[in-house]
């Protein structure tokens, strides 16, 4: 199992073939396939000599012929059929010379041989019966009497001898022949050379022909990106160097100048305390400090009201509202503040 098959796997196969045709039935007989696969892989083949006597001498043949080990076995099939012909020649001699004593049994004792192996030593015996001389013809006489019954036998087991022989041979042959053509020993019959014209094929002329294309319908264009609204700035009225604007809710209102915002705011948490008030504005300066303030921004009216969305300027800040809260930043600086009635972010 697992090993590279050779010529020992088809001797095998050979000396079932042969034990089949010797004692009517096969090696190994069941009706489930599997048990009769390992029995062959397995178990050790019975012996003509149980089923068919006069058959002992081809078992030691057989037997080396069916062992599981193939190192066991002959070197190859030409060496089995050799071995089977010699037993089988030995046999006939010593039935036809009583003296020599081959088989150990009574002379009124007789094997059966099966029906397609009468069937070919009747064969056999026909054949061979225009081609004896005064010599074979005279040995005739002496087989007859007590040795007729092993002679049959052993004419039986001369035309099996003859099929499996044959077989081996043919198996040998076939081997050779393959083995020989792939070394290249019996190469291949040149085949003649086709004959090929010199003269051009003539050549077709093609009319070329217009596939109207269908027309393509060009791909929609994508639509363009909504145009960025343009940020409205407004410059918040300066009045004496400031400037005040108030949210639109009126809660937050801050005086604009140059270096800084003042906001109050109407705080919705709590400021901490500036001259032990609570705070109630905030200032942011230009370079971004920033402090809690007192605010009272007094009259607002003069006030800029910021709208949300738009954008202010005045005194170098911008002013950025919107309903969370109002932006200031510094234009120069970027420092500034963030501012709403809950809290302050500077920045």
């Amino acid at each position: 199992m697992g090993e590279d098959l050779d010529g020992r796997a088809d001797q095998y196969a050979l000396a079932a073939t042969a034990y089949h045709l010797l004692s009517g039935r096969a090696v190994f007989e069941h009706s489930n396939p599997t048990i009769v696969i390992s029995r062959h892989l397995n178990a050790t083949p019975g012996r003509l000599a149980d089923s068919h006597p006069a058959l002992a001498f081809v078992d030691p043949v057989l037997q080396q012929g069916l062992a599981k080990d193939p190192a066991e076995r002959y070197p190859s099939c030409t060496e089995f059929a050799k071995a089977l012909r010699v037993a089988v020649t030995a046999a006939i001699e010593a039935g036809a010379n009583p003296g020599k004593g081959v088989s150990s049994q009574s002379p009124t004792q007789h094997a059966t041989v099966p029906p397609v192996l009468r069937a070919a030593a009747a064969q056999t015996q026909a054949a061979a019966a225009p081609r004896q001389g005064p010599a074979e013809s005279a040995v005739a006489p002496a087989v007859s009497g007590h040795g007729e019954g092993m002679s049959k036998t052993l004419l039986g087991v001369v035309a099996g001898a003859v099929i499996v022989a044959a077989a081996a041979v043919a198996t040998t042959v076939a081997v050779a022949v393959m083995s020989g053509a792939s070394d290249g020993k019996n190469p291949e019959t040149p085949q003649p050379a086709t004959k090929t014209s010199s003269r051009p094929a003539p050549t077709a002329t093609v009319t070329p022909t217009t596939i109207a294309r269908p027309a393509q319908t060009p791909p929609p264009p994508f639509p363009s990106p909504a145009p960025t609204p343009a940020i409205t700035v407004i410059d918040v009225a300066v009045s004496q160097g400031s400037a005040g604007v108030i949210t639109r809710s009126g809660r937050t209102a801050c005086q604009i100048m140059a270096a800084d915002v003042g906001c109050e705011v109407e705080w919705e948490v709590a400021t901490p305390l500036v001259y032990g008030s609570p705070a109630t504005g905030v200032r942011i300066y230009a370079n971004g400090q920033w402090e809690w303030a007192i605010g009272n921004m007094g009259n607002t009216s003069s006030f800029t009201t910021l709208n949300y969305g738009t954008k202010y300027r005045a005194l170098g800040w911008t002013i950025e509202p919107s309903s969370a809260g109002t932006k200031f930043t510094n234009i120069n600086t970027g420092h500034g503040i963030f501012v709403s009635t809950g809290g302050i972010d500077p920045f």
